[in-house]
């Protein structure tokens, strides 16, 4: 049995999944992480982040958000936004016209200072996801599925980011196949997801009428190597990570990465 004063917490996290529609169909924005980095260097990853402690602030819940009622996951979904907002400079707005013009400062003072609304009605639950606990530093994940809206485009400033893509699903898989793009094992299996979609269309309805299983994969060693499963009724149709998508991972993550 796992000592459960050695297992480490599971930091609230969200992780947007900005969707459009495209030449090749269905798109979604991706990150590429920089080589120089340490946890998944090159890796395709999706927006997001922490959730933060101004997140955890449901008078800006209420003042801000398109509902009058609180969700468990409230501060989940602010995060979603404030993550789009700093990493990718999006907005996921109530109103029609978005603002186009590069925004920079404090996520909550440019929205107070807007009064803008927050779209929480357009903003659906996809997946979720866990670290395994043997690791050190460890997030509880709520990835949320966003048309993107007007005609914004994505910029990115900083250094947790080479460059920004929007990519096709079925693609990008099938690039991964071909061991073209690195991506780490929750990614693949979201984008498994995604991928049964071919619209904006499709991907809101697939969101809104599939369940959304808390997954947390298990770690475990057969023979010298390292194994990560998930159960079969996490619904990704696959259940075995690949060598090849370990090594992407590299060695347990640190706070430094």
């Amino acid at each position: 049995m796992t000592d459960q004063k050695k297992i480490a917490p599971a930091l609230p996290s969200a992780t947007i999944l900005m969707v459009r529609d495209g030449a090749p169909g269905l798109e979604v924005l991706m990150l590429r992480r920089p080589e120089t980095m340490r946890f998944a260097p090159g890796a395709l990853v999706f927006p997001g982040g922490k959730v933060d402690d101004a997140d955890c602030d449901p008078d800006f819940w209420f003042a801000h958000s398109n509902t009058q009622e609180l969700p468990e996951d409230y501060m989940y979904r602010i995060a979603a936004h404030r993550e789009m907002f700093e990493e990718v400079g999006l907005w996921h707005l109530e109103e029609a016209d978005n603002p186009t013009e590069k925004l920079h400062g404090d996520f909550k003072e440019i929205v107070n200072d807007h009064n803008w609304s927050l779209d929480i009605d357009d903003m659906f639950p996809f997946a979720h996801w866990v670290t395994p606990e043997p690791l050190p530093m460890r997030f509880d994940t709520l990835f949320y599925l966003c048309p993107l809206k007007g005609k914004q485009k994505p910029y990115h400033e900083g250094d947790e980011a080479m460059e920004l893509q929007w990519i096709n699903p079925q693609q990008t898989l099938a690039d991964w196949e071909n061991d073209q793009v690195p991506l780490m094992f929750p990614t693949r299996l979201t984008l498994i997801k995604l991928a049964r979609a071919h619209s904006v269309e499709e991907a809101v309805e697939l969101a809104r009428t599939s369940d959304v299983v808390k997954t947390m994969p298990t770690l475990n060693v057969v023979n010298g190597e390292r194994t990560v499963t998930v159960p079969i009724e996490a619904g990704y149709g696959v259940t075995t990570a690949t060598q090849r998508e370990l090594r992407v991972e590299g060695p347990a993550r640190k706070k430094s990465d």
